[in-house]
């Protein structure tokens, strides 16, 4: 299961550091500042290809720069034009089932912080967000509907979404007041997330970014308001959403210092499989409401202390992670496997249906299914574009017959 990533960092290049520990633990994500107009990068769609022979099925969720003057100086519009140039930059490079796109980030900021990013943690703020991101999906998704387009990560806090000791009755990103307590039900979470600030965006969402953290404590990778936080946004998701966490693990090499933080991270992706799916009963009928797809791990390059590199090559834990993900794959083909199981067309041998249609050298495209009182099965012959309905009076299995059409 290639769920593991690698956040490419924020400045600089990718370093040869930074390529061998994607050579080791290759990625099924990466999250990527590319080279562009406000804020000139160092990685380039040279570097995607790169990223892409070392694994071809690997995801990009670029993450443009946006200076927070361009907010104050409502100069949106202009960041929009440079996010399309990237999205034309990169779109030669990355197939289009692994285009993602992060058009904000951690908007929930504080004005006073020292990583402000332009909105804010106020109401007033939530509401600027959402018209900002409704305006800039509708303009990207316009201009190229290929990629995908994520509802941007919150940070941890600043009234991202109301957990057990935040204030209650108020606005969050996530939802409205009345989600600001204990919910007991599906209903209760719908409607609390009708109310929020930031609904129009997160419908118009084509999936869903998240920032989780496990550094403050050993056990903080079970906490459903650290490593499991993901699953507490999407409690108030309108619409089922695909998450991909653009952030995870830990913030800081100092943070890595202590011996369990390297069993804790391996614990963590455990459940993060674990926790990768939330299906809601509504009504006696079960609706998906979330699917993981991956983390990218914080993060590679030789800032941050070169989180990842012990004695000038990669750290141990590196090879700990590739191995934890190849031990995946037997599993995740099994899921695999019992997933399509429910979309396989039966094949009885002894049913008349299968010995009438096989007797003509014909092909199921169809399983039989009932209608007006007929049993029925769609058939075809390899090489023509003809279907062949197979019915008969339910029961009445001696009197099969079977009508042609137009495929």
């Amino acid at each position: 299961m290639t769920i593991i990533g690698w956040h490419l960092g924020n400045e600089g290049p990718i370093t040869a550091n930074d390529w061998q520990i994607m050579l080791r633990c290759p990625p099924g994500n990466v999250v990527l500042m590319p080279s562009y107009g406000p804020s000139r990068q160092a990685i380039t769609p040279d570097d995607g290809r790169r990223i892409l022979d070392i694994s071809p099925r690997c995801h990009f969720l670029l993450r443009p720069y946006l200076p927070p003057s361009m907010v104050t100086n409502n100069e949106l519009g202009r960041y929009y034009d440079e996010c399309k140039r990237v999205i034309d930059e990169w779109s030669g490079i990355i197939p289009e089932s692994q285009r993602h796109f992060i058009l904000f980030n951690e908007q929930n900021m504080p004005r006073w912080a020292e990583q402000y990013e332009g909105f804010g943690a106020t109401v007033e703020d939530m509401r600027r967000f959402n018209d900002a991101f409704c305006v800039g999906y509708q303009q990207l998704k316009a201009h190229n509907p290929t990629w995908l387009l994520g509802f941007s990560p919150l940070t941890i806090g600043n009234r991202d979404v109301y957990c057990y000791s935040d204030p209650e009755g108020v606005r969050y990103y996530m939802h409205g007041p009345t989600g600001a307590q204990l919910l007991s039900s599906a209903a209760m979470y719908e409607q609390a997330a009708i109310e929020g600030p930031c609904y129009q965006a997160l419908m118009l969402a084509d999936e869903y970014y998240a920032h989780c953290y496990i550094h403050h404590a050993e056990d903080a990778y079970l906490s459903g308001s650290y490593g499991l936080r993901f699953r507490r946004y999407a409690y108030f998701f309108p619409k089922h959403m695909d998450v991909w966490i653009t952030e995870g693990g830990y913030p800081s090499r100092e943070h890595m210092v202590p011996a369990w933080t390297g069993p804790a991270l391996i614990k963590w992706m455990d459940r993060l499989v674990e926790n990768s799916y939330i299906t809601w009963t509504v009504g006696g009928e079960k609706h998906p409401k979330m699917t993981l797809r991956g983390v990218a791990l914080w993060i590679l390059g030789d800032h941050w202390g070169s989180m990842w590199v012990e004695n000038g090559r990669p750290r141990a834990l590196v090879d700990a992670l590739a191995k934890w993900q190849q031990d995946q794959e037997p599993a995740d083909l099994q899921r695999l496997g019992d997933a399509m199981q429910a979309h396989v067309i039966p094949q009885n041998r002894e049913a008349a249906f299968f010995r009438y249609g096989n007797d003509r050298g014909w092909q199921p495209i169809s399983g039989e299914v009932d209608i007006d009182g007929q049993r029925c099965q769609a058939w075809y012959t390899p090489g023509d574009d003809m279907q062949h309905i197979v019915y008969c009076r339910i029961g009445d299995w001696g009197n099969i017959t079977h009508l042609n059409r137009a495929n």
